[in-house]
């Protein structure tokens, strides 16, 4: 496996994080091979820092896992009357065998299995590592090193496999990616779609119960004061050094337990998925309220506004270049470059009572009314004195996910009033309060208004392709038309890896 045969040891570097209150703490300039690297609780932090490091590149989630190639995959974008030449041409058609779409496609890969290796290293060095080289060791520093270890590595499989395999509803034993568990894998073979998953929730139910202690009771850093000060969870603060803090960068004990409920829903045991939704979301946002719904006010503008909804954010990536970035892409407004989002008038007008959903009045801008045009300012850079902090986080996993597989699993289990009910006060949150779902509705009409939702909620997340997939969808939306995505969910393995067994 290409990705396997070079690997490389990343560490952090400070042009992607310093902003972050230079959390990150950065190998020294003369430990240059592995020993050196793996002598000192510094070259743990270092490395563990790397992983999220390169996750921030454009390859991950920086770009291709978000707001770029997946969010094309979910037809957010237009290209209709543009010209081939400009980006996501032939990914938004699903023309995987273009030069474009496979490009992408093995930036992802390799940069995945990459980290994953990284990952590799990290917690086979970390198993004989001499406990006296760690300064907090009794705070759980070797065990946060191994618990994120362990998370990163089932989120890059998790990433990996919904895009190269098909989606557990269709099956469940068709060969699918390989799943790496040591360091070097030259040659690993290619596992069954519901082998992986079962690892993914197996790196996930260790990586929770390491990241438990830390992150739960001795660290308690949220506590309510995440809502209070939206960016507390993505800062330095801890009292015991830079690699303590910052935990809402990290794969912390929340995102490892919502990650799971996301993985579940996916794998279509929806039992288990509404199990780790319902439990995070009523401790860490129901009753201590380390997370919460983000509030605007008539006087928000697009300058003042609160484009991440920061409050809300359960997984997260960091970059500090991201609104340029975006900005570079999607947000320019000559008509040579100009790449919007597809038709937001006509969604909205489906549903005219919904205009007042903040989604569309607080984090959709019109580029040009006269061709109906508009983009997202999730990314964009704010003209107002926003924090560093909050324009370069990259949002993963919002809450929001965890109150759509509530609603789901009751709706799917004769509760349709109860799955009602949460999504009428997620949407009164979104600001929908001219339209109430009537809580006697079918189940086909509240699961078409579900979806629709998710489809507002995630726009430039890069989440509405894979919710559909999940599904086996027969299509998706695009504007006013349906895609029929008939052997279209699923991309080739790239051809660096056709040896892959």
């Amino acid at each position: 496996m290409k990705s396997y045969k070079k690997i490389i040891l990343v560490f952090a570097s400070a042009s992607l994080f310093c902003s972050c209150g230079q959390w990150l703490d950065i190998m020294p300039e003369d430990t240059t091979t592995e020993k050196e690297l793996f002598s000192t609780f510094a070259g743990y932090h270092s490395a563990i820092n790397g992983l999220y490091s390169t996750m921030a590149q454009s390859e991950l989630y920086g770009q291709n896992l978000t707001w770029g190639f997946a969010s094309a995959l979910s037809q957010y974008y237009d290209n209709t009357s543009s010209s081939n030449s400009m980006a996501y041409s032939y990914t938004e058609k699903y023309e995987y065998n273009t030069d474009e779409v496979r490009n992408y496609a093995e930036q992802i890969w390799t940069t995945a299995y990459n980290v994953i290796a990284n990952c590799n290293n990290i917690l086979q060095h970390i198993e004989t590592a001499d406990p006296s080289i760690f300064p907090h060791y009794e705070l759980g520093e070797m065990d946060i090193i191994k618990g994120e270890a362990l998370a990163v590595r089932a989120l890059m499989h998790f990433e990996l496999l919904r895009l190269f395999a098909d989606a557990p509803i269709v099956s469940t034993t068709a060969k699918a990616i390989p799943y790496s568990e040591s360091y070097p894998d030259k040659f690993p073979a290619r596992k069954t779609t519901g082998e992986v998953l079962e690892k993914i929730t197996t790196d996930l139910k260790q990586a929770s119960e390491l990241l438990y202690e830390f992150d739960v009771v001795v660290n308690n850093l949220p506590n309510g004061a995440i809502v209070t000060n939206p960016l507390a969870f993505y800062q330095t603060g801890d009292s015991n050094g830079l690699f303590f803090s910052a935990r809402g960068v990290r794969m912390n004990y929340v995102a490892v337990n919502a990650l799971l409920a996301r993985v579940y829903w996916y794998a279509n045991d929806l039992e288990n998925a509404y199990k780790y939704a319902s439990e995070v979301y009523d401790y860490f946002v129901k009753t201590n309220k380390w997370f919460d719904y983000t509030t605007f006010s008539s006087g928000d503008t697009e300058r003042t506004r609160a484009h991440k909804l920061v409050t809300e954010i359960i997984i997260s990536s960091y970059r500090v270049t991201m609104g340029e970035d975006y900005q570079a892409v999607i947000g320019s407004t000559s008509n040579n470059n100009a790449y919007y989002l597809h038709n937001m008038d006509y969604m909205f007008q489906t549903y005219k009572q919904d205009r007042d959903d903040y989604r569309y009045t607080k984090l959709i801008t019109s580029v040009d009314p006269t061709k109906g045009t508009h983009s997202s300012i999730k990314y964009k850079v704010a003209e107002s004195q926003i924090a560093e902090t909050e324009q370069a986080l990259i949002p993963i996993m919002r809450f929001a996910e965890l109150r759509h597989i509530m609603a789901e699993y009751l709706a799917k289990h004769d509760q349709i009033n109860e799955a009602v009910k949460i999504l009428n006060d997620h949407r009164a949150k979104r600001g929908c309060i001219t339209r109430t779902l009537d809580e006697n509705m079918s189940l086909d009409d509240f699961l078409s208004e579900l979806d629709y939702d998710i489809w507002k909620e995630y726009i430039g997340e890069g989440q509405y392709f894979f919710n559909c997939k999940r599904q086996n969808a027969a299509t998706i939306r695009k504007g006013g038309i349906q895609i029929q995505m008939s052997g279209k969910y699923t991309l080739p393995i790239p051809d660096s890896e056709i040896s892959l067994n």
